[in-house]
């Protein structure tokens, strides 16, 4: 099996009322309820972002989502232009945070009060994979087959799912 279906839309309310149900209508026969809501809310964070950070706002922004269902995975690739922002150094500090004691530590513990980071802790939760663009621009999320739902509580569970593709090289 290989299914592939292109979208692309303006503004997170065309997600919401148009792509979302269309991509919910595709996974579902690929897990339990649950685990096709938690996929789908893991994905509309990275919508979210797509059009929270970029620069012509959340109606306006213009996103692009690749999906391809094969027999073992589901990949999703969600892309708009946004604020850049160092996903190296982000990597590299999940991953230090990790190897200095800070494995146990779950996402409050380790951004304090604010919001800053979540969407990134839930799709990190949710999928097998979470691959960005260097600049931020692009991420892939990928999840195996059967979705399942997600038991993760630190960032020890977390970090290795974090790549970023640099010039076409993942690392």
């Amino acid at each position: 099996m290989y299914i592939v279906k292109n979208f692309n839309f303006t503004g997170y309310d065309a997600w919401w009322d148009d792509i979302m149900p269309q991509i919910e209508s595709m996974i579902s026969p690929y897990g339990s309820t649950e685990a096709v809501d938690e996929f789908i809310n893991g994905l509309a964070e990275a919508v979210c972002n797509a059009t929270m950070y970029n620069p012509d706002g959340i109606d306006g922004a213009k996103v692009y989502l690749y999906v391809i269902i094969t027999d073992s995975s589901i990949k999703v690739t969600v892309r708009a232009k946004t604020r850049s922002f160092d996903t190296i150094k982000f990597r590299l500090k999940l991953k230090q945070l990790a190897l200095e004691g800070g494995a146990d530590m779950d996402w409050q513990q380790y951004v304090g009060l604010t919001q800053k980071g979540r969407g990134l802790w839930l799709m990190l939760s949710t999928f097998d994979a979470v691959c960005l663009e260097q600049d931020g621009n692009e991420i892939t999320l990928t999840s195996r087959l059967p979705l399942r739902t997600a038991e993760v509580d630190s960032i020890g569970k977390i970090v290795h799912k974090l790549f970023v593709s640099k010039n076409g090289v993942i690392t």
